[in-house]
């Protein structure tokens, strides 16, 4: 009981201390005084510490109870530094036991499993290696037969965009230039004036040159922007041509194939907006991805229903031929609204 009264004074002596620290400090420091009296004898150092910090507080000057607190702070930690690593070491001895006990089970558990697990091993490696075998005849299968049906598809197009070619040449050879040849002979037949004549023959030497421009191998060379703008130009004497991104293609960049098919389909337009569109203005645009070329084409011509175009056996063969080299072509047309088009081809 007397020892418990000690701790009781200390407590008492504490708080009176607190309670006058700023009124009456000299009081306050008898108090903490009798504190530390009681606190060494019972061995409290904890109780002598935090006394101690309020002491400092009204003693800044006092170097011997800042020395006696660092004393008591520094060992106060190393003792429950202590305790901490007795505590840690108890946990971690602990665990190494509970995860040894762990491990042996796993061992023998492993151990038992291990024979069935080769054989399972083994019965899934063969299984998934006559699988995989399996797959890899079925997909050289397909991939060697959707080979051939592409290549069918594309020499298919690619003979009708000819077969429509020379169909088309043929219809105007027969309706145009024949009639024209007819009337000539009829002429010289006839008698007529020379000059009738030499209109006449005149006329299909523009016509057959015309012709020549349009069946001839197109120079794919470096030259070729030249060539492409050369012939924009010819079918645009009366027209404005508008033509933006050019500068921005690299030209020599495209194949062969892509140049001619091009140069087919924008004579195709010039042509189709000659003949039927009337336009004052054509726009042409280029831009270039890593994969496409896209062509943008407008005019401000009379322009024409969707469903007529399908009958326009020249747009229909550029289509042709667009598809042939798995590009694309889109009308946009209506009439009295102009004509556009939309494509796209394989750099």
């Amino acid at each position: 009981m007397k020892k418990k009264d000690r701790r009781g004074q200390i407590a008492s002596y504490t708080h009176l201390g607190e309670f006058y620290s700023n009124d009456n400090p000299r009081k306050a420091s008898t108090y903490f005084d009798s504190v530390l009296q009681i606190a060494k004898p019972l061995n409290i150092p904890r109780a002598e510490k935090d006394v101690l910090k309020l002491l400092m507080e009204l003693e800044p000057t006092n170097i011997h109870v800042r020395n006696r607190y660092a004393f008591l702070q520094d060992s106060l930690y190393n003792q429950e530094l202590k305790v901490k690593t007795q505590f840690a070491k108890y946990r971690y001895d602990d665990k190494l036991k509970q995860e040894s006990i762990l491990n042996l089970e796993k061992e023998n558990a492993e151990r038992q499993l291990e024979v069935e697990k080769e054989r399972n091993q083994k019965i899934i490696s063969f299984s998934s290696l006559a699988l995989l075998l399996l797959i890899s005849v079925f997909a050289l299968f397909f991939s060697i037969q959707r080979t051939k049906r592409l290549k069918h598809e594309n020499r298919t197009s690619k003979m009708e965009a000819i077969y429509e070619t020379e169909a088309e040449l043929s219809r105007k050879l027969h309706d145009d230039f024949a009639g024209k040849l007819n009337h000539a002979m009829v002429l010289l037949q006839t008698g007529s004036d020379n000059s009738k004549v030499l209109n006449v023959v005149d006329s299909l030497y523009s016509q057959s040159r015309d012709f020549s421009r349009k069946i001839n191998d197109v120079d794919t060379g470096p030259k070729f922007k030249e060539v492409l703008f050369g012939m924009l130009g010819n079918y645009c004497r009366d027209t404005q041509l508008i033509v933006t991104g050019s500068s921005e293609v690299d030209w020599v960049k495209l194949t062969a194939l892509t140049k001619k098919t091009l140069y087919k389909v924008l004579q195709e337009f010039m042509i189709n907006m000659q003949k039927h569109s009337g336009a004052s203005i054509v726009s042409i645009h280029f831009e270039q991805t890593k994969a496409k070329l896209k062509i943008s084409y407008n005019d401000n011509g009379k322009g024409a229903a969707k469903n007529s175009l399908n009958n326009k056996n020249g747009l229909w063969n550029t289509e042709k031929r667009i598809l042939a080299i798995n590009g694309s072509l889109t009308f946009d047309s209506e009439k009295g609204e102009g004509f556009k088009a939309q494509v796209e081809i394989p750099n």
